[in-house]
């Protein structure tokens, strides 16, 4: 499933020029064939967003051998030439040391570059998360700026610094990235690094749950069925399970049924 969506994308992206077209697009081995070989000729002729799309296809095995070190090949490439997408997962491969020997400061310094410019615009190149999701480049900027926190938050490769942590944390989730969003939200409710204070966790949260997340649905509403950091209000506490619920989420549908309060 991964490989077909990716394929999509990257074909719709080489044959097209416009999304609209990618329903014309049928996901065969001759398709992928030729998709694959007009985007290496373009990465062997320098072409910066080819480079990260082989380097994408290296790494996922799609037609061709799974190779990590060549994928980092490629993405060095690319982000050599500036390309925001290839720097953020040149770090993610040095964070990991796959394909290369594991080095935070490299990851640190890749994750900067790609934080300190913005996605190119218009562009539906996706990138491979950590976990293997894939995410549109609308929140490349904010990965490495998460990724920056998280290195700052374990003293991995620059020492340890929460203030710093919560900084980068906070940019990414300024830019919607929903995981540093409920990150944030937790080190607030719990008091981590920062004075505790419920209030700023349910900004946070339903920063996240106003982008449909699940898991910030039920946070929020667990906020208003325990009246903390807002007046205790079980309506809007049910309100907020069964949104989530409602969208398939069991830990919402669980809460809506335990709920008990007057």
């Amino acid at each position: 499933m991964k490989h077909a969506f990716l394929l999509l994308f990257l074909i719709a992206e080489l044959f097209s020029g416009t999304p609209s077209r990618c329903d014309t697009v049928e996901n065969d081995a001759d398709s992928m064939e030729q998709a694959v070989d007009t985007i290496k000729k373009a990465a062997e002729q320098g072409d910066a967003s080819a480079q990260y799309k082989l380097g994408v296809l290296y790494i996922q095995g799609v037609g061709m051998m799974q190779n990590s070190a060549r994928a980092c090949y490629w993405y060095r490439k690319a982000a050599e030439q500036g390309q925001t997408e290839a720097q953020y997962m040149l770090g993610l491969m040095f964070s990991k040391g796959e394909g290369v020997p594991q080095d935070f400061v490299q990851a640190r310094q890749w994750w900067e570059k790609a934080a300190a410019k913005e996605a190119e615009t218009g562009d539906t190149n996706v990138i491979l998360s950590a976990n293997g999701s894939f995410y549109f480049n609308l929140y490349v900027n904010g990965m490495a700026e998460y990724s920056l926190g998280e290195l700052y938050s374990k003293g991995l490769g620059v020492s340890q610094d929460d203030d710093k942590a919560r900084q980068w944390w906070e940019k990414a989730a300024a830019k919607g990235f929903i995981t540093a969003q409920l990150h944030l939200g937790f080190l607030y409710y719990k008091g981590e690094s920062v004075k505790q204070d419920y209030g700023m966790a349910r900004q946070w949260w339903e920063k996240a749950a106003a982008q449909h997340n699940p898991s910030a649905q039920v946070l929020v509403g667990s906020l208003y069925e325990h009246g903390e950091g807002v007046n205790k209000d079980c309506a809007t506490a049910r309100e907020w399970f069964d949104e989530a619920c409602r969208g398939g989420f069991q830990e919402g549908c669980a809460a809506l049924e335990g709920l008990n309060c007057q």
